[in-house]
């Protein structure tokens, strides 16, 4: 068995791999570019051969790249739905680049279009994604519980499950979250965006148990 975390690379990817090894991970996994979406930095060969330098450098036996969170192959807006399939797959050159063993990512939801038809649109994505594909990342589905939608007008989100645990932020009523693992009376969610903790069932409305993200943006 490997241990490991999802690090920072403030400062640079290839610090990654130092950031790994400080808190005693075998391995590790990162964003190659902000989890929110924009403009992916340049992955240039000297980056690339500092990276996998460090990589040797500190002991690190696999690395991961983790996709940014907006993806939703199943949105009813075709505009994140394109953009889904593109940044994956330039994820998955960019994982390749980096010698990463898998790019993860979740898929999204169908909340608005139905499942029958979601359900097909998002193979169609994963088609488009995968077509012509010869890098070495192998690709890997995150799954969770499903999906849920915030019914509370402003709702905390704490770091453990229970009431005296530390709010570390809050969502507003309609926002969508996976709802990753039941514990009690609270639901441990994904981020919405880069957000990830507890909340309480009484405040959560469960919408799909199928393709396990939240919602992307319109």
């Amino acid at each position: 068995m490997l241990f490991g975390a999802h690090v920072s690379i403030a400062g640079g990817l290839f610090n990654a791999p130092l950031n790994a090894s400080q808190i005693g991970c075998e391995v590790f996994q990162i964003f190659t570019r902000s989890p929110q979406g924009g403009v992916a930095p340049q992955l240039t060969p000297k980056i690339v051969k500092q990276f996998l330098e460090n990589c040797k450098k500190y002991s690190q036996q696999e690395w991961y790249v983790h996709a940014p969170y907006f993806i939703n192959f199943a949105s009813e807006q075709s505009r994140t739905k394109y953009a889904s399939i593109s940044v994956v797959r330039q994820e998955l050159d960019r994982a390749s680049l980096l010698k990463a063993k898998y790019l993860m990512t979740h898929l999204g939801s169908y909340k608005n279009l139905g499942k029958e038809k979601g359900f097909i649109q998002l193979v169609d994505g994963l088609d488009q994604t995968l077509k012509g594909y010869r890098g070495t990342t192998q690709f890997l589905i995150e799954i969770s519980a499903g999906s849920g939608e915030i019914i509370g007008d402003r709702v905390n989100v704490r770091s453990k499950a229970n009431v005296d645990s530390t709010p570390i932020g809050q969502l507003l009523k309609g926002q969508s979250v996976s709802m990753i693992k039941k514990e009690g009376e609270w639901w441990q969610i994904m981020p919405a965006p880069g957000l990830s903790g507890w909340v309480k069932k009484d405040y959560l409305e469960f919408l799909s148990a199928d393709i396990n993200t939240f919602s992307a943006p319109a």
